[in-house]
């Protein structure tokens, strides 16, 4: 779930990122982060396999999908790591610092994606 420690090219928790978003969706991402919730980074997810053809929705596999580097930035930028980041710090599978070496990357506040 930690396997990928930087954000890729197109996060949207980039201050650069080119990935288009309806400016709800981010401060909707991170309510679901904050609620301790699970945000995928879009790269491991197997659309093919994980989507659910009734709700439109996409399952999580936690086995394949990997917790999105920015999202985990953001957080930790933040001070505001959720449940999952903190058990599993205390278990010694994940270390913030990983992550905060991409800091300068990763948006400061929502109102710098709410553009779009």
């Amino acid at each position: 779930m930690f396997k990928v420690k930087k954000p890729c090219n197109n996060c949207p928790f980039l201050k650069n990122s080119p990935m288009k978003l309806h400016k709800d969706r981010l401060p909707e991402i991170v309510e679901h982060l904050d609620d301790d919730g699970f945000f995928p980074c879009h790269k491991t997810i197997d659309y093919k396999e994980q989507m659910n053809e009734e709700t439109g929705q996409v399952t999580e596999d936690l086995e394949k999908n990997q917790f999105c580097a920015g999202a985990i930035t953001y957080l930790e930028k933040h001070n505001r790591p959720n449940t999952p980041l903190q058990v599993f710090q205390r278990i010694g599978r994940y270390d913030p610092e990983d992550y905060l070496k991409h800091k300068d990357k990763v948006i400061d506040s929502l109102e710098e994606r709410s553009i779009w």
